[in-house]
C-alpha cells in the first residue's frame, strides 16, 4: 500500500496534470472570442470554456474521492463513508467569465489598449477562474466528504514547497483552527474556516487537501510547514493590531523566508 505521503503527492501531481489538460483545452477555444465581435463571439466561446470546465470539475472529483477512500483505508480506518459529489459552480464561473472576459475586453479596448496586448491578460485571467472552479471537483469533495465523516478529524491543506503568501496565509490559519480546536488532542473539527467554500483558493492555486484521521496521518513535511507559517502568525500577532494589520505583518515576515 502507499503510504500517505505517497498518495497526497500523488494527488498533487495529478491535480497539475487536471488543470495543465484544462488550460490546453481553453487554448483551443480561446480563439471562438472574437474581439472585434465581443457581444456575438461571447456567448459561444463562454459554452466552451463551461463545457471543458465542467469535464475537468468532473474527473477532479473522482480524483477526490479515490484519494479519499486510499487513504482513509491506509490508515486503517474502517466503516461507511458517503463521498460527496459537489456540482461546479456554474454561476460563479458564468460571472468570472464575463467580467474578465467581455467586459475586461470592451474596457481594455475602449482605453486604447490594443487587442495584442489585452489577449493574453484576458486568457490568463478566465484560465484562472476556470482552473480554480475545476480543481475545486477535489478539493470540494474531500473537505464536504470530511465534514461528514464520523472517523475523519479534519482535512488538512498542503502547499507547494515555496507557496504565495496567500497560501502560506490559508496553510496556518486551517492549523492554527486544528490546534485551538483540540484537533490534536483528537476531537473534531468542522469550522476550519468561516469563509465560504473555495474563498481561501486564488486563481491558479494548485494547492490540495488531504483528509486527516490521527496525529499520524500527516504527510512528510506538511506538519512542519504549518508549524512553520503558524509560527510567523504568531510573531506577527505578537506586535498587536487589526488582523489587516497583522497580516500585512505575516507577509512582511514571509517574504524574508520565502
Amino acid at each position: 500500500m502507499p503510504s500517505v505521503t505517497a498518495l497526497a503527492a500523488d494527488l498533487r501531481r495529478e491535480q497539475i496534470k487536471l488543470a495543465d489538460r484544462l488550460v490546453l483545452d481553453l487554448v483551443e477555444v480561446f480563439g471562438a472570442l472574437n474581439f472585434k465581435g465581443i457581444d456575438t463571439s461571447a456567448p459561444g466561446w463562454a459554452a466552451a470554456v463551461i463545457a471543458a470546465t465542467t469535464t475537468h470539475h468532473r474527473a477532479a472529483a473522482e480524483l477526490g474521492a479515490t484519494m479519499y477512500l486510499d487513504l482513509r483505508r491506509e490508515v486503517g480506518v474502517k466503516g461507511p463513508v458517503n463521498i460527496a459529489t459537489p456540482d461546479l459552480d456554474r454561476g460563479a464561473l458564468e460571472a468570472a467569465l464575463a467580467l474578465n472576459g467581455p467586459y475586461a475586453a470592451k474596457h481594455g479596448m475602449a482605453i486604447g489598449r490594443r487587442i495584442s496586448e489585452l489577449a493574453p491578460a484576458i486568457f490568463a485571467n478566465t484560465a484562472g477562474a476556470a482552473t480554480k472552479l475545476a480543481l475545486a471537483g477535489s478539493r470540494d469533495t474531500i473537505e464536504i466528504t470530511a465534514d461528514t465523516d464520523p472517523k475523519a478529524l479534519s482535512y488538512v491543506r498542503i502547499a507547494s514547497a515555496k507557496p504565495c503568501d496567500f497560501c502560506a496565509l490559508m496553510t496556518q490559519k486551517s492549523y492554527l483552527s486544528m490546534q485551538s480546536a483540540g484537533t490534536a488532542a483528537g476531537t473534531r473539527n468542522r469550522a476550519l474556516n468561516p469563509r465560504a467554500r473555495g474563498a481561501s483558493y486564488h486563481a491558479h492555486c494548485r494547492c490540495t487537501v488531504v483528509p486527516y484521521f490521527s496525529a499520524d496521518s500527516w504527510p512528510d513535511g506538511a506538519h512542519r510547514q504549518a508549524e512553520t507559517y503558524a509560527d510567523l502568525w504568531k510573531r506577527a500577532a505578537s506586535f498587536g493590531g487589526t488582523e489587516q494589520q497583522i497580516t500585512k505583518r505575516f507577509f512582511d515576515l514571509y517574504s524574508e523566508i520565502a
